[in-house]
């Protein structure tokens, strides 16, 4: 088994990477609507699709998604 530290630092990457918001960093790429103004003001997959339109909103989900993969999978 791991140490303590390994284990936290596990955590603490798992932490950082859980709370990267692929909404606004959608938002940037593509120089849309701020997800946070709009719409129900949820910076998530189903308001970037109502706010900015389908590339945004599946470019929003797929981020997400392989966010959680990557997680599950480590």
């Amino acid at each position: 088994m791991g140490s303590d530290s390994d284990i936290y630092f596990i955590f603490l990457l798992f932490y950082v990477i859980g709370s990267l918001p692929f909404a606004l960093i959608v938002h940037n790429l593509l120089s849309t609507n701020d997800p946070r103004e709009l719409g129900s003001k949820n910076p998530g997959a189903t308001n970037m699709y109502r706010v900015a339109g389908p590339l945004a909103g599946v470019l929003t989900f797929t981020g997400d998604f392989l966010k959680v993969l990557f997680l599950y999978i480590c």
